[in-house]
């Protein structure tokens, strides 16, 4: 796999799309299916499987309420933490896709509520969708907190785009990322991720309707 991207190509890529007609909810749509396909595919079948999608305030957040409500028609067992509060969100897609959930959700904005929440001790997968391609600089907290409990969970673990907290174009962990055991790449992978193996596991690149 050589075909890497920085995050600035991707930011260009997905205007030239916007451009052509295909709206950023599109691209979060299919992303989110996308992933859902793959965990299909991979961990399936999903009913009753206990799904748990941890889920940032960002776009990368927005690709994991869709993953989610496609997972929940499959008959997987969803839950969803948004890391922040609701009116936080960062985008319009992501606030739609967060208010079309129609599968258990909640917040929590502290570490001691990310901590304690239930799931991550009780779910076959778990699904991260905390930072994207805009991170820059180190985790802060709930994210923090919320990467080191994804990390401790026993369950398969599964992240969307590239493994939360690494950063995306040096690989490095910024301090902790999600060790993953399948990374969902969109459209094409991140270049952070070429030296990065022991935080991606598989590599699984998914197109989500950026033209070539």
């Amino acid at each position: 796999m050589t075909d890497f991207i920085t995050p600035e190509q991707m930011a260009l890529e997905e205007k030239k799309a916007v451009e052509h007609g295909i709206t950023v909810l599109q691209m979060m749509e299919n992303a989110g299916s996308g992933v859902a396909d793959v965990i299909g595919k991979r961990f399936g079948p999903l009913v009753q499987k206990r799904v748990f999608v941890v889920c940032g305030t960002g776009n990368n957040g927005g690709d994991g309420f869709v993953a989610a409500r496609h997972l929940h028609d499959r008959g997987a067992a969803v839950t969803v933490l948004l890391v922040g509060k609701p009116d936080s969100i960062r985008t319009e897609e992501a606030r739609r896709n967060w208010m079309a959930l129609n599968t258990e959700k909640a917040s929590a904005d502290t570490p001691e509520a990310v901590n304690a929440f239930p799931a991550f001790d009780a779910c076959d997968i778990v699904v991260a969708a905390l930072t994207g391609t805009g991170m820059r600089g180190a985790l802060r907290e709930p994210l923090k907190t919320a990467v080191e409990r994804v990390n401790s969970a026993h369950a398969v673990r599964v992240a969307i785009d590239l493994p939360s907290g690494l950063d995306p174009v040096t690989g490095r962990a910024m301090p902790v990322a999600v060790k993953a055991d399948v990374t969902v790449a969109l459209h094409k992978p991140k270049i952070g991720l070429r030296n990065a193996r022991m935080y991606t596991g598989e590599i699984v690149v998914v197109p989500i309707g950026v033209p070539d």
